[in-house]
């Protein structure tokens, strides 16, 4: 290496240092910089986290418990059973629990806590009135119960007197007084408000009718409690029990009048007694008035944490948008260094670029890169640059050595290929030899052997069959690449019809044919070949008699698409790869007939032509086999008009 290279060499490597070196210190002055504003940055978005992010998820947490406590309230009304209310109560109270934790957080926080402090003193009075309000809907059920008891022996003693009633009167009109009860009149008090000579039919139809009226407007008091003219409704009652009275004092005095006045006093007591659906309504209404007034001081409250919430939440917001504006100052100070470091590097590249890579570098990469691509295209004599004693001239020196490689490599290649070549065309005049002479004996001394010198002679000449296809395999993928081909014009239906001809002479397979009907200009001889091959293979590895092929071609931007598919047994996905390697069968050469070429040389003609070849199978998902691959091709006239149109 001359000391002129030398000094160039070494001006290089100098120059590029002291880039790097001014980049470095660039950037580690601006990564110190950008390391103090983001520190401040952290920090700053540290604080904000700090203060407001658990502030915003405890009130999301409070709008929520808060949301479910309002909807269970409403949901008390709907309650049908002490056990219903035993869950519901249960609730409340986890709802309760959750809104007590979550403002207790509010309250340690330092952000606003005099609001928390007003939301702790509502949620007590909210607890408070709970209380209350679950304690009167437990005093309803009480009395919704004994309603419905006594709604239920009313309707009895109704059934009673109507069947009383129903059977053959004995009547007649009569003013005797019958006892009733303390708060029912002497049924004879009223007759006077009746015609003496009334038919008794219509007594007792006018008895029936009274009674199921009183009944149903009792049963409707107790379906809904919360009437209003309590007293009206209750002298209408009164009424109308005093007129059934009466009524049953036009009856014959006997069993069914007295049976008649002991239910009518049974009726009565269970309306207006005590303990009757009279007065439990008039409990009811009271304690659904209060209980009324409850739920609207719960409501009040549960509206005043509401807007506490709300005032809290703006004020976390407004912290957050300090926040956010003290981070944008602070990351427009970390973008402003990053610009300056990004100008600087980009300054200090572009310097290197003129004075270093363009003078120097890119004319050492553009020898090689040159050299490079000759090598590629087999142009193993040219000339590799190793000058420079640098990264450079290394890089020559292993592209030198790659050459060398190569060239070895190809030369290697050929002379495989010959002897393979030699070799599979020597060896078949020796081979036909040794097959003629085994018929020759297997004719002139057919009674001469016996059974197992005759099995071996048969299997000899199987033997011999199988090395002359082999060898025959083996001069066809020599000869790939070396006999140059002509485009012919073929109809690919009429081709598939001649090979279904010579392989399935007695139509065992059904052949079809789906594609392009038009004639195609192609390399004739390898696309017969290819088809020949992946037929003979599909008809030779199917597992039954008979099976089904179909092969299929278009024409597409130049390449002859083909696709041949057959129902067959298929090739596991482990095999894929290796069906195509030399002398590769998957089944002994016992069972199926065949060199292990055939693919190999289908896939070694379709990587001349420039093509590739695919196979798709996957015996576990479903049968068959597909083969597809491609070869260029030119259509017809009529193909091209109509790929035009």
């Amino acid at each position: 290496m001359a000391w002129g290279d030398f000094q160039l060499v070494s001006g290089v490597v100098a120059r590029l240092r002291l880039v790097f070196l001014s980049v470095s210190l660039l950037l580690i002055t601006v990564m110190f910089m950008g390391y103090l504003q983001l520190g401040k940055l952290n920090k700053t978005t540290d604080d904000l986290m700090d203060a407001s992010v658990p502030l915003f998820i405890a009130a999301q947490n409070v709008e929520r418990n808060l949301t479910g406590l309002a909807l269970s309230l409403q949901a008390i009304d709907n309650v049908c059973s002490l056990t219903e209310m035993s869950t519901l109560d249960d609730t409340l109270r986890g709802h309760l629990r959750m809104l007590t934790r979550d403002i207790d957080h509010l309250t340690q926080r330092q952000s606003a806590p005099d609001i928390a402090i007003n939301m702790a003193e509502s949620l007590d009075a909210i607890d408070t009135n709970l209380n209350h309000i679950l304690e009167l809907r437990r005093d309803l059920f009480g009395f919704e119960r004994s309603i419905s008891r006594s709604s239920l022996r009313l309707r009895e003693n109704q059934n009673a007197i109507r069947s009383l009633l129903a059977k053959p009167p004995n009547m007649h009109s009569s003013r005797s007084g019958v006892g009733v009860s303390a708060n029912v009149a002497n049924p004879e008090q009223f007759t006077g408000g009746y015609a003496s000579n009334l038919p008794q039919g219509n007594v007792i139809t006018e008895l029936m009718l009274r009674t199921d009226a009183l009944v149903g407007a009792v049963t409707d008091l107790g379906r809904n409690p919360t009437l209003d003219a309590t007293d009206r409704i209750e002298r209408e009652l009164r009424s109308r029990t005093q007129m059934i009275s009466g009524l049953i004092g036009q009856i014959q005095p006997g069993s069914q009048r007295t049976i008649l006045t002991d239910k009518l006093g049974v009726i009565d007591r269970l309306i207006f007694g005590d303990t009757g659906i009279l007065r439990d309504a008039l409990r009811i209404k009271a304690l659904r008035s209060e209980l009324d007034q409850k739920m609207s001081q719960q409501s009040i409250l549960i509206a005043a944490i509401s807007n506490d919430l709300g005032a809290l939440t703006t004020v976390a917001r407004a912290q957050v948008g300090d926040g956010i504006k003290l981070s944008g100052t602070n990351a427009n100070q970390v973008i402003i260094l990053l610009m300056m470091a990004s100008l600087g590097s980009l300054l200090a590249a572009g310097v290197a670029n003129i004075l270093i890579v363009k003078r120097y570098i890119n004319k050492r990469m553009s020898r090689l890169t040159t050299a490079v691509s000759a090598i590629a295209a087999n142009e193993s004599h040219c000339d590799v640059d190793m000058e420079a004693d640098d990264k450079g001239g290394e890089m020559a020196l292993a592209l030198a050595t790659f050459r060398h490689t190569a060239e070895e490599l190809r030369r290697s290649n050929v002379e495989l290929e010959n002897f393979a070549y030699v070799a599979a065309h020597d060896l078949r005049s020796p081979l036909r030899a040794i097959q003629d002479l085994a018929e020759w004996t297997m004719k002139d001394a057919e009674n001469q052997f016996s059974d197992d010198g005759r099995a071996n002679m048969i299997l000899l000449q199987s033997r011999v069959d199988r090395l002359n296809r082999l060898l025959s395999d083996l001069l066809a993928y020599s000869r790939v690449g070396k006999e140059s081909q002509d485009l012919a014009v073929i109809s690919l239906s009429q081709m598939v019809g001649d090979i279904q001809e010579m392989l399935d002479s007695k139509e065992k397979f059904q052949l079809s044919y789906d594609g392009t009907r038009v004639e195609v200009t192609t390399y004739a001889t390898p696309l017969r070949q290819i088809l020949l091959n992946l037929i003979s293979n599909s008809i030779k590895h199917h597992d039954k008699a008979r099976g089904t092929i179909r092969v299929s071609a278009e024409v597409c931007k130049g390449r002859l698409r083909v696709r041949v598919e057959d129902d067959g047994p298929g090739i596991d996905l482990q095999y894929h790869d290796r069906v195509f390697g030399l002398f590769q069968t998957l089944r002994p050469r016992d069972e199926v007939e065949g060199s292990g070429l055939g693919l190999a040389i289908i896939r070694k003609l379709v990587g001349h032509y420039g093509g590739t070849i695919r196979l798709s199978s996957d015996p576990k998902a479903t049968r068959g086999s597909r083969f597809e691959f491609d070869l260029p091709a030119i259509p017809s006239a009529a193909e091209s008009h109509d790929m035009a149109a």
